[in-house]
């Protein structure tokens, strides 16, 4: 249960945005990012074998994604291009 808490405290607010601000991000800020991280491992608040932050980043921006791509509803779905049919089969 403690993990379930620090998930939806800590990474939640590491998380929140972050495909907006993610690449304004320096290398410093995001070793200290990376820091709170380490520590939450260490004192188990999170799994040892909790994802790296860009790992967590990835993921984020992969959900924001396909949430934009499969929910017609999504604010950001509208400008989305047309898929392009073309005569040529994908493998």
């Amino acid at each position: 249960m403690l993990w379930d808490v620090a998930r939806a405290t800590l990474l939640a607010q590491i998380t929140y945005a972050s495909p907006s601000w993610r690449e304004f991000v320096n290398a410093d800020e995001a070793n200290t990012l990376q820091t709170i991280l380490n520590k939450a491992k260490r004192s188990n608040f999170l799994p040892s074998d909790f994802s790296a932050l860009e790992e967590l980043f990835d993921s984020v921006d992969s959900a924001l994604f396909r949430a934009v791509l499969t929910v017609p509803e999504h604010v950001i779905h509208p400008v989305i291009p047309p898929h392009k049919k073309t005569g040529y089969k994908s493998t």
